[in-house]
């Protein structure tokens, strides 16, 4: 996480809520189901790139969104 965090301008804190709400966290579905989100592949090789410091503009924009969302469900 820290790499990422130097990469990318976000604190390690972000970046750890982010890969726990990505990955780990489970979520409750409007279906009443709890679970974690599907893996995806995308997602995983954003993460990869993040971490080795080849990310795209996308990823970028990958880990806005994410922030974005979990701070919506936390809400």
């Amino acid at each position: 996480m820290e790499r990422i965090a130097e990469h990318t301008g976000f604190s390690i804190g972000v970046i750890k809520a982010i890969k726990d709400h990505v990955f780990t966290n489970e979520h409750r579905f409007a279906d009443g189901r709890i679970e974690r989100f599907t893996p995806d592949y995308e997602q995983s090789q954003a993460w990869q790139r993040l971490e080795n410091g080849s990310h795209t503009e996308d990823d970028i924009v990958f880990l806005r969104h994410e922030l974005s969302e979990l701070r919506l469900m936390q809400n």
